[in-house]
């Protein structure tokens, strides 16, 4: 993509796939008033939590992020419990009667899901050791 964009005017950004996604989701919310994006943990990076967090922060726009983590994923609590770690892995086990359900369509077919919101701080530092 860089070359590409290397193409055309030079000034253009040539940021990353990732960066590039949070971008064009944010224009999106932009126009709808809001958006959710919907990323493959593929796409999970520092960057793309660092990008969105800017952009969040600069806009009246919202845009929300759903994605997959990883089994072994580590977030923290907001304040006042700030530092106390919380592995994705336990949340099943330790807030299982906390989960709602919801029908949802997928691939056609009605399924039952359950889910578990929560506001987490994500990025290095914020957890106690």
């Amino acid at each position: 993509m860089k070359t590409i964009f290397s193409w055309g005017n030079p000034a253009q950004r040539q940021d990353s796939q990732v960066v590039q996604m949070i971008d064009q989701g944010f224009a999106a919310a932009k126009a709808f008033g809001k958006a959710i994006l919907l990323l493959d943990r593929y796409f999970l990076s520092e960057t793309a939590l660092v990008q969105w967090k800017e952009a969040n922060a600069s806009t009246a726009a919202p845009l929300h992020l759903v994605t997959k983590a990883k089994a072994n994923a580590v977030a923290c609590e907001h304040p006042p419990k700030k530092g106390s770690k919380i592995k994705m892995k336990e949340l099943f086990q330790t807030r299982a009667s906390k989960f709602q359900t919801a029908t949802v369509t997928m691939y056609g077919k009605e399924e039952t899901v359950q889910y578990l919101c929560l506001d987490l701080l994500w990025g290095k530092g914020l957890c106690a050791p």
